[in-house]
């Protein structure tokens, strides 16, 4: 216990991979969605469509690199 009183919470090895996966995944989703209503207010025929395409494709390989390197990360250090 600190000399403050105040509990510290602590964050074990384990979960920082995971608390960092779940914010790319947000952060994933958020720009997949900012997309969406950025294409669905200024654009009204079918380039939008690809448009967002694009986008989700580009996040899909990013989330994907992301997530590869973590899994070798973790098989290296076992």
């Amino acid at each position: 216990m600190g000399s403050s009183g105040s509990r510290q919470k602590r964050v074990t090895r384990e979960a920082r991979p995971l608390q960092a996966g779940l914010w790319a995944v947000f952060m994933g989703v958020a720009g997949l969605f900012a997309t969406f209503v950025v294409v669905a207010v200024l654009w009204n025929d079918e380039s939008g469509a690809a448009a967002v395409a694009a986008v989700a494709s580009s996040i899909a390989a990013i989330l994907t690199g992301y997530f590869s390197i973590q899994y070798s990360a973790d098989r290296r250090r076992r």
